[in-house]
C-alpha cells in the first residue's frame, strides 16, 4: 500500500486507504524517514514492536536516501563519497548496500507492510505541500523523525508534536554524522537523544538520552548499536509522551557547535587516530 507524491503535486497526486486514515484509534503515529536498505528494516521493526500496545502508526513518509545528509545529485553525492571517503570505504559500504538491495527482510517498505502501515514516498522536498497534505490527512497524534535529513517547516510542525531521534549526547555533536564525529573528536562516551523538534538544527527540548562507553572505534558498528539503543529510547519517549507528556531534561553543558559535511582532511584525521569505518 504505497503512494508517490511527486514534489509541488496535489492531494489527488496519492491515494491512500481510507479506512486505516478515518480510523479515530487514539496515539496516532507518522513516521518520517529515509528509504535506505543497511539499517532502517531492523531498527523499526524493533520501534513498531514496541509501540504497537500504546500507539497505531499510521503513515510512513519515505524520502530518497541522502547520505551524511546531502541534497546533492546522486552522481555528485557519488563524487564525494568517493573523495572524501576513499574507494575501499566506498567500495565496502556500496557492496554491502547492494547485498541488502536484494534481500527482501532489509527492504523498510517491507516491514511497514508487515505491521500494515500506509507508504508514502515522498519525491523531493518533505515540507512539500503535496506530503504535509498527506501528513495532515492521517490525523496524527504525534509525527516521529529518524534519519530525516531535513529542517522540518511550520505547515508540518503545526500538524502535531515532533519527536526526533539524534545519535549524540546533544548538544554535543548536533548535526550531520554525529557518530563520526564523536570518534573523530576522541569521545570517550556516546549516546542517543530523542528531542522535541523546532524549526532550528537539533535545538528542541531533550526528553531523553542513553549513554554507552565506546568500546569501538569502527564506525559502522558503532552506528548500529546506536542506531538499535535509540530505537528503543525512541519507543520508550513516544509511549511516555503520549500518555503523561513527558518532561524535558536539562542536558549535561557541552559542545554546541553544528557538525559540518566531512571533509577528506578530516577523514584522514579520524583514520590517523586510530579510527575506521568497519
Amino acid at each position: 500500500m504505497e503512494s508517490e507524491i511527486p514534489e509541488g503535486g496535489t492531494e489527488s497526486s496519492y491515494r491512500l486507504n481510507g479506512t486505516v486514515l478515518e480510523d479515530a484509534r487514539p496515539n496516532r503515529i507518522v513516521i518520517l524517514t529515509e528509504d535506505e536498505r543497511l539499517f532502517a528494516a531492523d531498527n523499526f521493526r524493533i520501534f513498531l514492536s514496541e509501540i504497537q500496545r500504546d500507539c497505531r502508526a499510521v503513515l510512513a513518509v519515505l524520502g530518497d536516501f541522502s547520505p551524511a545528509g546531502s541534497r546533492l545529485s546522486r552522481v555528485a553525492t557519488v563524487s564525494y563519497l568517493w573523495k572524501t571517503f576513499g574507494p575501499t570505504a566506498f567500495f565496502g559500504v556500496g557492496l554491502q548496500y547492494l547485498r541488502h538491495l536484494f534481500d527482501r527482510s532489509k527492504g523498510v517498505r517491507r516491514v511497514f507492510r508487515q505491521f500494515d502501515v500506509p507508504v508514502v514516498h515522498a519525491v523531493g522536498d518533505v515540507n512539500s505541500e503535496s506530503v504535509v497534505q498527506a501528513i495532515r490527512a492521517a490525523k496524527p497524534d504525534m509525527i516521529v523523525s529518524v534519519s530525516m535529513n531535513r529542517l522540518f517547516g511550520s505547515p508540518l510542525l503545526d500538524i502535531a508534536p515532533c519527536l526526533n531521534l539524534h545519535l549524540s549526547l546533544l548538544p554535543r555533536h548536533g548535526g550531520l554524522m554525529p557518530v563520526f564525529w564523536a570518534l573523530h573528536d576522541g569521545d570517550r562516551e556516546a549516546g542517543v537523544t530523542v528531542f522535541r523538534v523546532n524549526d532550528r538544527v537539533d535545538d528542541g527540548e531533550i526528553l531523553a538520552q542513553r549513554r554507552v562507553p565506546i568500546q569501538t572505534r569502527r564506525l559502522l558498528p558503532l552506528y548500529r548499536e546506536l542506531k538499535q539503543i535509540g530505537m528503543h529510547a525512541l519507543a520508550d519517549a513516544v509511549r511516555s509522551d503520549v500518555q503523561t507528556d513527558l518532561p524535558p531534561l536539562v542536558p549535561e553543558i557541552g559542545d554546541t557547535s553544528i557538525n559540518r559535511k566531512p571533509t577528506r582532511e578530516d577523514v584522514d584525521r579520524f583514520r590517523s587516530a586510530g579510527n575506521s569505518i568497519f
